[in-house]
């Protein structure tokens, strides 16, 4: 079967626009004042991150600030008690009493919560500091806090640091030859 061709007529290929010296000179001139848009918007860009970041060194300072006027009152009062000559034992305790109360109302102000644990370990809340063999507790029951944990607005702070038990493991026996 021939095969049917079409011929595709062939256009001349066409010269480049030549364009007039006002045209090129206009396109400069536009071109120059988008360059000139850009480094300006730039230049904006800029200052906007160099006034951002100092409004973020101002509000942690400021934050700081809060934070160590929190605890200003408990480190005077700590201070105050330390200069004082107490006559006995009970105006002392009842000194450190005041400054435990102030603290704890500093720490409930920055939304600090005390983890004091009692019951069953839980890795994610608790830092086992040893284990004691206990065949009268369920393995991994806490049996004495170290030192309190704390949760500051739902995240951990820092683990409560723990001793737990641990279910004794069956004696072995010792083969002796006589």
């Amino acid at each position: 079967m021939p095969r049917k061709t079409k011929k595709i007529a062939k256009e001349p290929p066409t010269e480049p626009e030549v364009e007039s010296p006002d045209l090129i000179a206009v396109a400069q001139a536009e071109l120059g004042e988008v360059q000139e848009q850009l480094h300006r918007v730039a230049a904006d860009f800029d200052n906007f991150r160099k006034r951002v970041e100092r409004d973020r060194s101002r509000d942690a300072l400021r934050a700081r600030g809060a934070v160590t006027m929190q605890f200003l009152e408990a480190l005077e009062t700590a201070t105050q008690a330390a200069d004082a000559e107490y006559p006995d034992v009970e105006a002392a305790v009842a000194g450190l009493t005041g400054i435990q109360k102030q603290l704890q109302t500093a720490m409930d102000a920055l939304g600090l919560v005390a983890i004091n644990p009692a019951g069953q370990f839980d890795h994610r809340l608790h830092e086992a500091l040893s284990a004691v063999e206990r065949d009268d507790l369920e393995n991994e029951t806490i049996i004495e806090v170290i030192q309190p944990g704390y949760l500051l607005e739902g995240e951990l702070l820092r683990p409560a640091r723990v001793i737990v038990s641990r279910t004794p493991q069956p004696a072995t026996e010792i083969e002796t030859t006589e």
